[in-house]
């Protein structure tokens, strides 16, 4: 199940070819909706990538990839608001009232 990153981990393809940023999102669905509750409360053991092993349950990995993608959703709109004005609307709430194609 993956390996523990060694360095920063910035890869431009995905172990099987294709780029990290065009994962389709149905593969990111299918993967959570894949996970029963016994699969949310496993551990992970992995290194950071100063080597300092950690343990985690997956449940509270996967929340850290919400929070961590609201801390770069605020910096942009940070940088955004410092150069341009305040930038468009980033609730989840805005997201999900757009109409989808």
């Amino acid at each position: 199940m993956g390996c523990s990153p060694r360095g920063s981990f910035y890869p431009k393809k995905h172990p099987g070819g294709a780029p990290l940023f065009h994962l389709r999102v149905s593969a990111k669905k299918a993967f959570i909706a894949s996970l029963g509750t016994a699969d949310l409360k496993k551990t992970l053991d992995y290194k950071a990538t100063d080597g300092k092993p950690f343990s985690q349950p997956l449940w509270q990995m996967l929340q850290h990839v919400v929070n961590h993608a609201t801390h770069h959703r605020s910096e942009i709109a940070t940088m955004v608001t410092m150069t341009k004005g305040s930038p468009a609307g980033t609730d989840m709430a805005i997201y999900y009232r757009q109409p989808k194609p």
